[in-house]
């Protein structure tokens, strides 16, 4: 699978895009971390996941960037890493 981080995202917007997010790509494949979100994918662009959960559609005027995670650094909680580790490993990453 492919991640896919959601940021920029505007407060009065946060809990419309998550909830899209996690209709189209199940509870389990979205990460919520504050002022983002981490989806994960298989086979879709930036565009079409921006798109589906509202930022950059004709239908809502969201505002956010969707951007693929191929490489990462940082320090957070164990369970993102163990989110981003499981959700790669199924792509053979």
């Amino acid at each position: 699978m492919q991640i896919f981080a959601v940021i920029g995202i505007l407060d009065d917007q946060r809990a419309h895009l998550i909830q899209k997010a996690k209709q189209k790509y199940s509870e389990a494949n979205v990460y919520v971390v504050p002022n983002a979100a981490f989806i994960a994918s298989d086979g879709e662009t930036t565009k079409e996941v921006s798109r589906s959960i509202g930022i950059g559609d004709d239908e809502h005027d969201f505002t956010g960037v969707v951007v693929n995670v191929q490489y990462y650094w940082g320090f957070h909680n164990n369970n993102l890493w163990e989110w981003i580790v499981t959700r790669s490993k199924s792509n053979g990453r």
